[in-house]
């Protein structure tokens, strides 16, 4: 190969090939090296015929990948095949966790008659519970239509209050057990929380709930909360009905506390449908009213008797407007929030009526009649807070 006759350097040095040996040996040495990449290729072949990838057990990855080895040098194929797999092993970073634990019931979407059978002792406050679960007989809309005018949510707040291991947590699970939908606890200590991202820990559970149509949510020992102001807003938002939920959903807020219901904002006591005690027996009325004559009652808050009369045009249909002017009379003074809620425990002691009578319909004997208006109304202006909360 170091031939004096082949093609000179310009620099004057002899080259170690000559242009022929070049052109003769270099397709040869080309192919030789093809062939070893082939016979490596052929020898991968030999020991596994197919490669096929593990399935990967993550929340978001969960593939079964096989890819078959060419029958030729396609190299550039099998190693991004082999890329594909090996990115496919590699588990994706953990999802960001809620900060809410949901309980699913023992029976998604059917009633479970059974779920107060392990709670003893508390067979008055059960009988209340058991009331309010009034609100989602399948034809509660109808009787709605029939009693007023606008169609409102089906958001109930309810505020269990007594000392420690009186069973108020354990109750509220059992709600959601006798009604067969998720009961949602918010994590204490996470409720005022908000993410970088400016999202607060109350609108990731709220649109978890809207997801889950019906829900208990459980705000457990809400007294810690109070001076969370953005916190309060979220809830009475949540109340009053900004988060649209579908039709045929339901919520129910359930507050836990063992302190004072005085520690509790006064507007947010306000929006109480009932208040549960697990300290005492309750008394036979059913509901134990959460208001008292205070000053949202007393002052130019409150309606005129023009006003009222307005407001039960539109809220109790039901009954003859000789009787709603009657009711208009006893109703001055109220706030529309009062006179909103004693609608809506005319309409769970009605249904409560239907539900017991196991009615397939709307029965116009069991429609509300003046008296249950008349009730609920003195209720809402005569009953304190119980002395002993104070």
């Amino acid at each position: 190969l170091r031939s004096r006759r082949s093609w000179p350097d310009p620099s004057g040095r002899v080259p170690l090939i000559s242009p022929t040996a070049v052109m003769v040996l270099g397709p040869w040495m080309i192919f030789s090296r093809v062939l070893g990449v082939f016979g490596r290729v052929l020898g991968i072949a030999q020991s596994s015929k197919e490669l096929v990838a593990p399935r990967v057990e993550s929340p978001t990855v969960n593939v079964t990948a096989t890819v078959a080895l060419p029958e030729g040098p396609q190299i550039l194929d099998v190693a991004k095949a082999t890329l594909t797999l090996i990115s496919e092993r590699i588990p994706p970073p953990p999802s960001r966790p809620h900060p809410f634990r949901v309980i699913e019931p023992s029976q998604l979407g059917n009633k479970n008659p059974n779920a107060f059978e392990h709670l003893v002792g508390k067979t008055q406050q059960q009988a209340v519970i058991v009331m309010l679960s009034a609100m989602m007989w399948r034809h509660w809309h109808a009787l709605e239509e029939a009693v007023r005018t606008e169609i409102r949510h089906r958001i109930a707040f309810v505020v269990f209050s007594g000392g420690m291991g009186s069973g108020k947590t354990s109750h509220a699970l059992a709600l959601a057990d006798y009604l067969g939908i998720p009961c949602v606890a918010v994590t204490p200590g996470a409720a005022t929380f908000v993410d970088p991202e400016g999202v607060s820990t109350m609108s990731r559970t709220l649109q978890y709930c809207e997801r889950r149509k019906s829900a208990v949510l459980l705000l457990d020992e809400i007294d810690v909360y109070v001076g969370s102001a953005s916190f309060l807003a979220e809830v009475r938002q949540m109340i009053d009905g900004a988060h649209r939920l579908p039709k045929d959903a339901i919520m129910y807020v359930i507050a836990t506390t063992n302190k004072s219901l005085s520690m509790l904002p006064e507007d947010l006591r306000h929006r109480m449908l009932t208040d549960i005690d697990f300290d005492s027996l309750p008394d036979e009325g059913v509901f134990t009213s959460p208001h008292t004559t205070d000053k949202a009652s007393s002052t130019n808050i409150g309606f005129g008797e023009d006003a009222c009369e307005q407001f039960w045009s539109r809220n109790a249909c039901c009954i003859a407007g000789a009787d709603q002017k009657m009711l208009a009379s006893k109703s001055v003074g109220l706030t529309p929030r009062d006179l909103q809620l004693v609608v809506q425990q005319v309409l769970v002691s009605s249904a409560f009526r239907h539900v017991q009578s196991q009615s397939e319909g709307i029965r116009q004997s069991l429609l509300p009649q003046y008296a249950d208006f008349v009730g609920f109304i003195d209720e809402v202006r005569g009953q304190h807070f119980r002395q002993s909360k104070l």
